[in-house]
């Protein structure tokens, strides 16, 4: 169960998802707008033209976008300063909420110069705030604390006790999230004091639902249920439709990680039933997901079912219900697509297939899963940059400091302490003399670790992405609007592997990929990862070429001629689509730079819709290569969720 993150440090509470308070919201917002036709333009102007983009973030960011830039063109006009910040910051709001992390992390920062710069101290604890929001959607954790515990600095000096309380919070929210549950329940308890002094009844049932999960995690199972029944009791009398949803689903988790199947059943439908009426998907997904995790337990049960209103007397049934609400949050992900939040359901789904006896099917969800996943959280990669040279370079530099200033005191004595002064330079000289020795031995020690380093970075990322990240310490996304995409699979290769032995498979996989890297060298093209017997790659970005596509098809003419004369045991298919992708490095533990976006998943599916031994392009790519290559027209071939494409093979 993870904790509810306080997401927006300059707003009250988010409001709720129901009707009520909508329809409240939104006549809010008329009244505001009525009266900015009799406003002056002024600085009074300025807040309400922010107040009015605040008050739509709730319904419609798009909305709002309007009323911030009316607010920055008046400040900047005016010459207002703290207008301009407070412009600034609702811009980096919008596009937090828009999920467009980079262009909000900019705006924050402009709003937090401005603000250090006239000291205003209240407006650089909210932007300090705001900032660790985002490096916390961006799961950088350590960079997002290290924020929120400098916003809760400047909120205890203002004395601003919503503002600590607050910071508390999301403190204690990434502690959680980081696996450290012990630290997460000491934050959220100071957070739940000062909620409770404020009488802020909206965070006390925030707080008690996190600190319900904190408790959990530490198996503390009687205070953990307590906690959660109080947070939605209090949640049900401030009638706020969301907080009642959260909290019936964490605790249908508690009961179903306590083996109350039953009771989490109830708790999951409950949580459907309101997220149904007030059309919520992302949590219908959520409910679907958990309502079908638990029909297929209560299917695997070695013990006869507890039939009643909600179970069916056979495990039979339960599976065929477990099916029915997994399709509907795979569905329902499929329309929003909230990929990272349904991949697991995935796995589920090919849970229920395999006990309904569909052995096909589950193992085709469980490679889609596997996709996804690795797509997702990649672990190609290996790496933990430190920066040993400076910490080094520091200690040396400490160390010469001390050794002129023992040099200059003994030279003050020398007239009076000339045996000492001698004596002294001996030691001085000797000390210097040892400490050039050791500083050699370092300087070469950290020359070659450096080496190593920079040469292991060198062969996870390009170069240009590499110096980036060695020089900030970070590499932001890129968008590229003409590249092909390479996408390769060994044919029945989970059958062809069951007939080889452990090292036969690893060193054929190995001499095949080795090769398909000097393939990509010698045209240019960038290699992303391996996905089990898959392979990905790219031409066209960091290094824009515009002959890509030509590239690419003669990547896959090599491999395909490889295969073909090494007469493995493996055939081969290959696919190839030319369009935008993003790309970037994803973690902060782990790097892996890897490609997004529809041009990859419509390569992905040229490759499943090629075959043995061909190599089958999307009418995209066949435009950009027909003049130099002899291509074979397949015509419109049905694909999933794209429908009819035009396809063809590449002959030579």
């Amino acid at each position: 169960m993870k904790h509810i993150l306080f997401t927006i440090a300059c707003l009250a509470f988010l409001v709720p998802f129901n009707a009520k308070a909508q329809l409240q919201g939104e006549a809010l917002i008329d009244s505001l707008v009525k009266k900015l036709s009799s406003c002056k333009e002024d600085s009074n102007r300025i807040f309400l033209l922010n107040k009015i983009a605040f008050s739509y973030f709730d319904y419609d960011v798009d909305k709002a976008l309007p009323y911030s830039q009316e607010a920055l063109q008046l400040a900047t006009k005016l010459h207002w300063d703290k207008g301009v910040a407070i412009a600034y910051n609702s811009f980096g709001v919008n596009y937090m909420l828009r999920k467009e992390m980079p262009k909000a992390l900019d705006y924050f920062n402009k709003a937090l110069l401005i603000n250090r710069t006239i000291k205003n101290k209240k407006g650089e604890a909210q932007n300090v705030g705001n900032i660790a929001i985002v490096y916390n959607n961006l799961g950088s954790y350590p960079k997002a604390l290290n924020y929120l515990f400098e916003a809760l600095k400047v909120f205890e000096e203002l004395n601003d006790s919503v503002g600590i309380a607050n910071q508390l919070l999301n403190i204690g929210s990434i502690y959680q999230e980081t696996d450290n549950p012990a630290k997460a329940l000491y934050y959220d308890s100071l957070a739940l004091l000062k909620y409770k002094v404020l009488n802020l009844k909206d965070g006390i049932a925030m707080q008690l639902g996190n600190i319900s999960n904190a408790l959990s995690d530490l198996k503390r199972n009687d205070d953990a249920l307590k906690y959660g029944l109080e947070s939605l009791a209090l949640y049900k009398e401030l009638n706020q439709t969301e907080g009642i949803v959260r909290a019936l689903n964490n605790i249908g988790v508690w009961y179903e990680t306590n083996g109350d199947l039953v009771k989490a059943l109830e708790y999951a439908m409950n949580a459907l039933a309101l997220n149904k009426q007030y059309e919520n998907k992302s949590g219908m997904m959520q409910s679907y997901g958990n309502i079908g995790g638990l029909y297929i337990k209560l299917a695997q049960q070695q013990t006869a079912l507890p039939v009643n209103a909600i179970i069916p007397s056979t495990k039979k049934e339960c599976i065929e219900l477990a099916k029915t609400n997994m399709q509907k949050a795979i569905a329902i992900g499929n329309e929003t697509g909230e990929l990272s939040a349904w991949t697991d359901y995935l796995r589920v789904y090919a849970d229920a297939l395999e006990a309904d006896g569909n052995f096909k099917e589950a193992l085709l969800n469980f490679k889609k899963f596997h996709t996804l996943n690795d797509s997702l959280h990649s672990t190609d990669t290996k790496i933990k940059i430190e920066n040993i040279t400076t910490v080094r370079e520091m200690d040396l530099k400490d160390k010469q400091i001390e050794i002129d200033k023992l040099a200059v005191e003994k030279k003050k004595d020398r007239e009076w302490f000339l045996l000492v002064a001698l004596i002294g330079l001996m030691v001085i000289a000797l000390t210097i003399f040892r400490n050039y020795s050791k500083q050699k031995v370092l300087n070469s020690e950290l020359k070659k670790e450096k080496q190593k380093s920079d040469d292991l970075l060198l062969n996870i990322l390009p170069a240009e992405i590499a110096e980036e990240l060695k020089s900030k310490g970070s590499s932001e996304a890129k968008h590229y609007e003409n590249v092909s995409v390479l996408f390769t699979d060994f044919v029945n290769f989970s059958g062809i592997s069951e007939t080889m032995s452990a090292q036969e498979l690893v060193t054929e996989i190995n001499v095949c990929f080795k090769r398909f890297d000097e393939i990509m060298d010698s045209h240019k093209l960038e290699k992303i990862k391996t996905i089990g017997d898959a392979y990905l790659a790219v031409c066209g970005l960091p290094h824009q070429f515009e002959d890509h596509a030509e590239r690419v098809v003669n990547a896959a003419l090599d491999i395909k001629d490889f295969i073909l004369k090494r007469n493995s045991k493996f055939e081969i298919r290959i696919g190839i689509h030319s369009g935008p992708v993003v790309a970037g490095i994803v973690g902060i533990k782990k790097y892996a730079y890897d490609i997004w976006g529809d041009t990859v998943n419509t390569a992905n599916r040229m490759e499943s819709n090629s075959e043995p031994g061909k190599i089958n392009i999307s009418e995209s790519t066949y435009e950009l290569i027909k003049s130099k290559f002899k291509c074979q027209y397949r015509g419109a071939v049905s694909v999933k969720n794209k429908g009819e494409m035009n396809m063809y093979f590449v002959d030579h």
